[in-house]
């Protein structure tokens, strides 16, 4: 029988589940303190709230799997934890097959760890507050610091914006700019591409985006698809250098302006956190928003040591503060995603560039 491959992301999800399972609590921390401010008490787990979802009952040292009646002992799930994150950082490649975690979907009854597209919550936990004593099951992202940086806003086709370059540029120009090497390859990097276009007299101005993910945008405010049409570009442009941090090119942008905006200096960073928290918390491009947090518990980071550090989305100002300080902008595969190719289209010169946000 052939062994399960899965990507860093995905194996970094079941050790969440065992590390919680194990643990039994979670530790809730705000932005700026390292330290947890409270233990939340784990009381069940599941996988989903579909019928037929993986779904674990704590019950003192053991743990009864519902979806098969089998009890396990915590001290088995515990037993595969360190050396499951150990396999994880040594993974090689895009997928890989590790032992650990093979013996650990077998231990929890998982037939397959990959989850169905669409959903912000990886996993879902009830909880008991000490101070409140509030309990319920509530969904939660995961977002794991261990290998390459996770991604907060995923680069697809669908988040490519299209840009009209004014004036339009010569069929001359255009070939220089797309010019490839004996590979096959674009010897112009992007970002050397936007900086010279716009470093050259020229403007460039949004002309669309895909439909879905601009009526996502526009649930959040009206002006976010110029928002964040003008953050693209200030990054592709490099108007910081070399700096990406959203920290570092909305700061740039309030002192910019370019949507001649009021308040400049609350009203870019606030736009940011808006998008960041929608993205973090439910927000996906291709399907339709409608406001809620499929995640509504909040953010469980998994840190480089493996410790969990859980962010609650209670504690809202806070959270959005360490989004807009944690994250920094990235340009995706050109070729995954078909964008970054100068074209001259009915008269016009267009460009697509791409939006991708990662973790720091």
């Amino acid at each position: 029988m052939t062994s399960p491959t899965y990507n860093r992301g995905e194996w970094a999800e079941l050790y969440v589940l065992a590390k919680v399972l194990c643990d039994q609590t979670l530790k809730v921390r705000v932005h700026g303190d390292k330290s947890p401010i409270k233990l939340l008490a784990v009381q069940k787990v599941t996988r989903g709230t579909e019928v037929g979802s993986e779904s674990y009952l704590i019950q003192g040292q053991d743990i009864i799997c519902e979806h098969t009646l089998k009890k396990i002992s915590k001290s088995e799930v515990c037993h595969y934890i360190e050396r499951l994150l150990k396999s994880i950082k040594k993974g090689k490649g895009i997928s890989f097959s590790l032992t650990e975690g093979e013996k650990l979907l077998s231990l929890l009854d998982i037939p397959q760890l990959k989850k169905g597209a669409g959903l912000k919550s990886d996993i879902y936990i009830d909880v008991v507050d000490p101070l409140t004593g509030a309990t319920g099951m509530q969904g939660y992202t995961i977002k794991a610091l261990i290998g390459s940086k996770p991604t907060l806003f995923n680069a697809s086709e669908p988040t490519n914006l299209t840009y009209r370059i004014d004036p339009p540029l010569s069929k001359t120009e255009v070939g220089e700019y797309n010019k490839v090497n004996s590979k096959g390859k674009l010897v112009n990097g992007i970002r050397n591409t936007v900086e010279k276009i716009m470093n050259s007299g020229h403007t460039m101005t949004l002309n669309k985006l895909d439909p879905r993910f601009k009526a996502n945008l526009e649930l959040l405010d009206s002006s976010m698809p110029n928002f964040i049409s003008e953050l693209i570009l200030a990054y592709y442009s490099r108007k910081l250098g070399k700096k990406s941090s959203i920290k570092d090119t909305v700061e740039y942008l309030s002192v910019a302006n370019s949507l001649g905006v009021g308040n400049p200096h609350l009203w870019y960073a606030h736009k940011m956190k808006d998008f960041l928290e929608a993205s973090a918390y439910g927000m996906v491009p291709t399907e339709p928003y409608k406001g809620e947090r499929t995640a509504a518990g909040g953010l469980l980071l998994v840190e480089k040591n493996g410790e969990l550090a859980c962010f609650r989305l209670d504690d809202k100002d806070k959270t959005r503060d360490y989004l807009t300080e944690h994250t920094y902008l990235e340009t995706a595969s050109r070729r995954k995603h078909n964008f970054g190719i100068v074209e001259n289209i009915g008269g016009e010169t267009q460009l697509k560039l791409n939006l991708q946000i990662r973790y720091k």
